[in-house]
């Protein structure tokens, strides 16, 4: 048997045997390769390739049928590009085009709604140790959509739980192979909470947790289905993370994404505290307060407070949410306020002034709490010098239409 050798972690071919093999060769195969009927257009391509790539994606919902790869995650972007012509045809697409993209949110609601729609079919090929169709297989899934599959959400669910167990036993491309770790951890958790599967979606949220330890949405899922687990109350705006969404922040809208702007020590702008709103909308040291302002990132978050989703917040520890304080979109204040009232009866995402600032940019404190930092950290003049043409520049010429300052240390974790 020739075995393809291949650094996975590099993605260096280091030998390969199979590039020049002519398009028969599949028939000349022995059958072990050819476990669970693996159509031979997969094979070719694979052989062509000269190793297992990192994506194998096959559309049988044409003919003929059309395989696509990403042989490793550096190729990744010209692989997105056959994605977002695919993703149309199939929501499994769509989850595994943002779970690539590192949108976790956007990709469990995408498997997800293909969980619960019989007429979207997918499907993986899958194989253990004893039973690899063809030398050189990295237990990376093959899959497939528009041909044979589950129809049913529960089989559907247990489909996506052997892709998530394909995954994690595979080696390398560990920053893409992580995301799709996570975005799948979330679907499932979802998956598997609609179907009352609580606590198999609880193993799987924390072996997701094993691989994205940072997971903005993970601990969401986690505490949702722990509470669920507990025969506790389940907030109706959690319900989102291990069940169907409900729509429950669909009729609020928080102010604070079009009104307010908070700069951390090392620069970086938020419309919320850092710690609830980790998603940055620019930063004072690379861009103009205008730039910072409408952003992209900044769009997208005031987008998600009109559609109802706040997938930039924490839903778990926001002060507002947990007392449920956000003003209602039809409450007069908000519809009469110019900037509010545009927003939410136009969907105008444009601001053009701040009117509540929290101001921290600066390390320095000459205490050394421990619940803060170990030593005091002073700027050096050059550091004090920098920061200094950056307010006068960015900072002073919002201060006399702003409402509220907020001078605040920032300073709650180590630089």
């Amino acid at each position: 048997m020739i075995v393809i050798q291949f650094d996975v972690e590099s993605g260096t071919r280091m030998s390969h045997p199979y590039a020049q093999m002519p398009a028969n060769v599949v028939s000349d195969l022995s059958p072990e390769w050819r476990r669970d009927l693996l159509p031979g257009d997969i094979l070719r391509r694979i052989y062509s390739n000269g190793f297992h790539p990192f994506i194998v994606l096959r559309r049988a919902d044409i003919h003929p049928a059309s395989v696509e790869i990403c042989p490793h995650q550096n190729d990744m972007e010209a692989f997105t590009t056959v994605l977002t012509d695919w993703a149309g045809h199939s929501r499994f697409i769509r989850g595994l085009q943002h779970a690539i993209k590192s949108e976790p949110y956007e990709a469990a609601f995408a498997f997800f709604d293909w969980i619960f729609d019989p007429e979207d079919i997918g499907n993986a090929y899958l194989y253990d140790q004893h039973e690899y169709p063809f030398p050189g297989y990295f237990d990376y899934p093959i899959l497939e959509v528009g041909g044979s599959g589950p129809i049913f959400a529960v089989d559907k669910v247990d489909l996506l739980a052997d892709v998530f167990d394909a995954y994690q036993k595979s080696k390398g491309n560990d920053r893409l192979r992580f995301a799709i770790l996570e975005a799948l951890g979330f679907a499932l958790s979802r998956g598997m909470g609609a179907i009352g599967q609580y606590t198999r979606a609880l193993e799987f949220v924390g072996r997701a947790l094993s691989a994205q330890p940072k997971s903005f949405y993970l601990p969401m899922c986690l505490y949702a289905l722990e509470q669920k687990i507990n025969a506790s109350s389940v907030p109706v705006r959690l319900e989102k993370f291990l069940n169907h969404d409900l729509h429950a922040l669909d009729s609020v809208v928080c102010p604070l994404p079009f009104t307010r702007l908070e700069i951390t020590p090392d620069g970086y702008a938020h419309v919320c505290c850092a710690s609830l709103v980790p998603y940055t909308i620019g930063n004072i040291e690379e861009n103009s307060i205008p730039q910072i302002m409408n952003s992209e990132n900044a769009r997208k978050m005031r987008a998600s407070m009109l559609d109802g989703s706040y997938r930039y917040c924490d839903h778990v520890n926001c002060p507002q949410m947990i007392r449920d304080k956000i003003p209602k979109k039809t409450d007069p204040e908000i519809l009469e306020d110019p900037v509010l009232g545009r927003a939410v009866m136009a969907g105008d995402l444009e601001i053009n002034e701040i009117r509540e600032l929290t101001f921290g940019y600066d390390w320095s404190c000459n205490l050394s709490c421990p619940s803060c930092r170990r030593e005091t950290i002073i700027d050096h003049h050059m550091q004090s010098s920098e920061r200094a043409n950056h307010i006068k520049q960015n900072i002073v010429p919002l201060l006399s239409r702003l409402r509220l300052l907020y001078i605040n240390n920032a300073v709650t974790a180590h630089p």
